[in-house]
């Protein structure tokens, strides 16, 4: 699978990001280090599970940037819905939003994982 596909399969915009960062080699590693270093997401899972509602808050607010710099809208939408939830204290609301992250970052891992088969 290549990067383009990748961002085919997640739903992502592939163009806009590789206009952005000039080059599909280094969308590729970004995208690669996103997901092999995922110690934003590791701490957005501990802090949600221990229902720390302000580490879960950086976590979630940390992980939408990233998302977004690397054009990964399917990702950064439900993020930054409860990075927003998280920000007023949290609500019920936080569980479901904080499925749909899993969910989308799950889909993105996979789709990363195979593109490194590919390589």
């Amino acid at each position: 699978m290549t990067v383009k596909e990748v961002y085919a399969k997640v739903g992502a915009n592939y163009d806009e990001v590789v206009r952005r960062l000039m080059k599909e080699s280094l969308v590729y590693k970004f995208l690669k280090q996103f997901i092999e270093e995922d110690d934003t997401y590791t701490q957005l899972e501990k802090n949600m599970a221990e229902g720390n509602v302000e580490l879960s808050f950086r976590a979630a607010h940390t992980l939408k940037g990233v998302a977004l710099n690397l054009g990964l809208v399917n990702l950064a939408e439900p993020v930054s819905e409860l990075s927003e939830d998280l920000r007023a204290g949290g609500s019920d609301k936080a569980a479901e939003l904080f499925a749909r992250t899993q969910e989308q970052y799950r889909l993105i891992a996979d789709a990363v994982a195979q593109m490194e088969e590919a390589q």
